[in-house]
């Protein structure tokens, strides 16, 4: 949830900074790719959590967490 809800505010933040920015896409883009990439490593560490069925193995997928966490 926590992945789907960071999503829609950035992309929400994506659309005002293309309505403030004049219209202008590049900033836009790049927050909503990043944000993309955010989600899917979310989704990514969530499918991998269940697969585990330990949360003591889950350290295994530490670079994916990280990865979305800092994205």
């Amino acid at each position: 949830m926590v992945g789907v809800m960071s999503f829609t505010c950035q992309a929400f933040y994506a659309y005002r900074c293309y309505v403030v920015g004049k219209r202008k896409l590049v900033v836009p883009i790049i927050i909503l790719v990043l944000s993309t990439v955010s989600l899917g490593f979310a989704i990514a560490s969530t499918a991998r959590i269940f697969q585990l069925k330990e949360f003591s193995r889950f350290t295994t997928f530490t670079y994916g967490v990280s990865t979305w966490l800092s994205l």
